[in-house]
Parts: structure tokens; C-alpha cells; sequence
């Protein structure tokens, strides 16, 4: 290095020492720092504000679902339906052997008109009977057992009546058919095999509507019943991928809140006419009427932790102020806030490691786009 170099590097250095020395311990005496610059954030108005970050995971099943299962003793014969459609509340699904079931129909039709003719006649025996009786024709045994004959024959057409209904039944449940209207998964046995009283068929789905089960956080569930409100019952959006793909509304809360996990189970109907929402669906819930009245909002980036909790520098004067804050919650880029502030004061933004209490400042720029 040539001499000159070295000389000149020396100065240098012993310059920026100098100057770092002078200013560690403050301005030179006689000097004045430049008065910091700030931004501030003019409190609105306390308003009523859409609370939009109440959202949690939810599951979804079938508003309704039955298994078909056979209600008579038969060989399966027929399938009138292909495996994924949609089939309406009586349609016919299965036709079971009815031989059978037939056979005994038409017998239980026999027995009603013999137990019809058998009534006819008793009827007549106990009209002739009550005249011969009132006549002094015949003694008391008699007419009792006419009386007697004519109530048997009475029963036994009630009888009658309700083995033929009896048949009409299991005749008719040889034809298996849909008792809601929905969608058919597999079928659980072909046709050929001989099916028993219980043996099921095949399940059926309705999912024109579906239940969309959630639950909510203690701290959340505390909130909806002291600090927010609601618009009538609860409205739920469903998201899908960030999505809203279908709408909902609250029909059910447990009374209980769950100790294992500290939430509140909830179960709401939603309109799925679009099938966009299949049962076993992972999807998201938000809650979309409810709202806080007398908000009032200032920037996150205003909060400041302090020994003594959370604070706010206030510009009041062209000085800094203090105001405690005494609650706080989230709300888009902002926070819902309790505290000393009160409309019109002026919250300060930036600049925090140039000020300090009772400092003072220069205001630049007021913000008061509330919300935005």
C-alpha cells in the first residue's frame, strides 16, 4: 500500500471515531435533533360492523338415508334401477317371487266371502229366532245360541277381513319400492338369490339437502351470546376451495359445551339442489349474519405492548400521548378495540423508535378511511 493510501485511511478512521464518539452521548450542546414526523389514524365514529373471520371445519351428511331391505321371504327376481340413480319416493326397486304371496291373497279372499255367507246366514237365524222367541216358540237356550251364532259369524268376518289386508301386505311388499326420493348406491345382492325378512338391499341417499355439522370454539360461542349479534337464526356460508358453494342456516346447538375439546357442537341445513356438496364432504363453515354494533376500529400496526398492556401513542398537541387499550379483536387489517380512545382521537401509526411520551411531533399524513 503506498504511503499516501495509508495516511489517508488513517484520517478517515480516526474522523468516523471522533464523530461516533460526540453523538454517543448525544446532540453537541447547542444543537437540536429534527422533531420526528408521523402518521396518524383519525378514530371514526363507533359503528356496526359484519363480523366475517368466524369460520371453522365442518363435515356434511345425508339429510336423509335409508337401507332398503326386503320385508318378505322370496327369490329376488327383478332389479328395475341402475346403481347411481336418482329414484323417486315409491318407485319400484325390486320385484321379489310372488307366487306365493299370490296364492295366499287368493285365499284370503275365499275366506272372506265364506265368513260373508256364514254372517248372512246367522244374521237371518237370529231374526227369525227373535220372533219365535217374542211368540213363545222356542225357549231361552235357543235364542242364546242363535244370538251366539250370529255374533261368532261377526268375528269371523273381522277375521276374515284382516287375513285378507294381512295378505294384501306381504303380496304387495313382493314389489320393494323407494321410501324416499334420492340417490341408489350399489346394490348389496343380485338378482337370483333368495332373500329373507331383513336382508338389505341396497342404501339410498337424499342429498337435495344436506346436514353440515360443525363445532365452535368456547372463546367464539361466548362472544355470539355476550358480544355479537344475530340477524334471526344463524346463517352459514359453505367454502369450498375459498369458495361459497352453497348456503345454510343453524337448526341445531348442543346445550353442553364438549370438556375434551372446549367447543360448542352445531348442525345446519343446507340447500344442495346443485350437488355441489356430497355427505362426507371436509368443507368449511362461516358464519355470514352476525355483527358487533359499537365498534370501534384502529390499525393493527397502531397496537404497542407495554409493561403496564397494550397501548396506543395518541398525537394530541403536537405531542405524544398514552391511552391504554383494555380489549382487542381482529378485524381485516384493523382491531375492534375497548380502551380510552373516543372518536376523533389521533392514533399514531409509524415512527415508534423516534418517539416517546410527551415528545414532541409533526404530523404529516391523517388517515380516516374507517374500515377500508
Amino acid at each position: 500500500m503506498k504511503k499516501t493510501d495509508l495516511i489517508s485511511s488513517i484520517l478517515s478512521a480516526t474522523l468516523f471515531l471522533s464523530s461516533t464518539a460526540v453523538f454517543a452521548g448525544g446532540p453537541p450542546k447547542g444543537m437540536k435533533m429534527p422533531t420526528p414526523h408521523v402518521d396518524v389514524f383519525e378514530v371514526q365514529t363507533p359503528q356496526r360492523l359484519k363480523i366475517e373471520n368466524l369460520i371453522y371445519p365442518a363435515e356434511t351428511k345425508a339429510f336423509s338415508y335409508v337401507t332398503v331391505v326386503a320385508k318378505v321371504n322370496g327369490t329376488l327376481e327383478k332389479l328395475f334401477f341402475k346403481e347411481g340413480d336418482r329414484v323417486k319416493q315409491g318407485d319400484t326397486l325390486f320385484k321379489i317371487d310372488d307366487s306365493i304371496y299370490k296364492a295366499q291373497l287368493d285365499s284370503a279372499k275365499a275366506n272372506l266371502q265364506m265368513a260373508q255367507a256364514s254372517l248372512y246366514r246367522a244374521k237371518k237365524d237370529w231374526e227369525r229366532a227373535k220372533k219365535l222367541y217374542k211368540q213363545h216358540s222356542i225357549s231361552d237356550s235357543k235364542k242364546d245360541g242363535a244370538l251366539s251364532a250370529y255374533k261368532s259369524a261377526i268375528a269371523g268376518v273381522e277375521v276374515a277381513k284382516a287375513g285378507l289386508e294381512l295378505s294384501k301386505i306381504n303380496y304387495n311388499y313382493t314389489d320393494v319400492v323407494s321410501p324416499i326420493s334420492g340417490i341408489t348406491t350399489i346394490k348389496k345382492i343380485d338378482a337370483g338369490n333368495y332373500v329373507t325378512i331383513g336382508t338389505p338391499l341396497v342404501d339410498i341417499y337424499n342429498i337435495d339437502k344436506v346436514y353440515v355439522y360443525f363445532s365452535m370454539p368456547k372463546s367464539d360461542f361466548e362472544k355470539l351470546k355476550n358480544v355479537y349479534t344475530v340477524d334471526g337464526k344463524l346463517d352459514i356460508d359453505i367454502l369450498k376451495d375459498g369458495k361459497v358453494v352453497a348456503k345454510g342456516v343453524a337448526d341445531y346447538q348442543d346445550k353442553k359445551i364438549k370438556k375434551s375439546t372446549s367447543t360448542v357442537q352445531f348442525r345446519a341445513i343446507v340447500e344442495n339442489s346443485q350437488k355441489k356438496i356430497l355427505p362426507g364432504d371436509f368443507v368449511k363453515v362461516r358464519l355470514s349474519n352476525v355483527y358487533q354494533k359499537d365498534a370501534m376500529l384502529i390499525p393493527q400496526k397502531a397496537m404497542l405492548q407495554s409493561q403496564k398492556g397494550t397501548i396506543v401513542f395518541v398525537a394530541k398537541n403536537s405531542h405524544v400521548g398514552v391511552s391504554p387499550i383494555f380489549s382487542f379483536m381482529e378485524y381485516k387489517d384493523k382491531y375492534i378495540i375497548k380502551g380510552m380512545i373516543k372518536p376523533g382521537d389521533k392514533v399514531i401509526v409509524n415512527n415508534f423508535f423516534r418517539i416517546k411520551p410527551g415528545s414532541e411531533i409533526v404530523v404529516d399524513k391523517t388517515i380516516n378511511k374507517q374500515g377500508k
